[in-house]
């Protein structure tokens, strides 16, 4: 991402999360969805929020809590950093694998996925 002028990764995997959750965010949950420690989550979110790449807005199920919601120029950075994350999926992972191979990792995958992401969390 960094030769291709983009943002670290972190950054892309932080707004593919908000632009999942439609509704956005808390923290916490997006701390959970990318299993950073909750200081690197913090920082991350400050820097996305200067960027305008996301608002903190009001929670509307809990007013003491905030809700990260992606922005347009985040929905845009999202959709610009993909062709270069996917070349880089490609040439370090799919290049290794034929189609049946990859076909079988996606499952597997999602199979992970599926069962919970927090409970392989150390």
């Amino acid at each position: 991402m960094k030769a291709a002028g983009f943002p670290p990764l972190a950054w892309y995997d932080a707004l593919l999360e908000l632009r999942r959750a439609a509704n956005g965010l808390r923290a916490v949950d997006l701390e959970e969805r990318m299993l950073l420690a909750q200081y690197s989550i913090s920082r991350l979110v400050e820097r996305l929020e200067r960027a305008d790449l996301l608002d903190r807005r009001p929670d509307p199920d809990d007013g003491r809590g905030r809700l990260l919601v992606l922005t347009q120029p985040g929905r845009d950075l999202l959709q610009a950093m993909w062709p270069a994350y996917a070349a880089a999926i490609q040439r370090h992972l799919g290049a290794a694998l034929d189609k049946q191979e990859a076909v079988r990792m996606a499952s597997l995958l999602q199979k992970v996925l599926d069962h919970g992401l927090a409970e392989i969390r150390p």
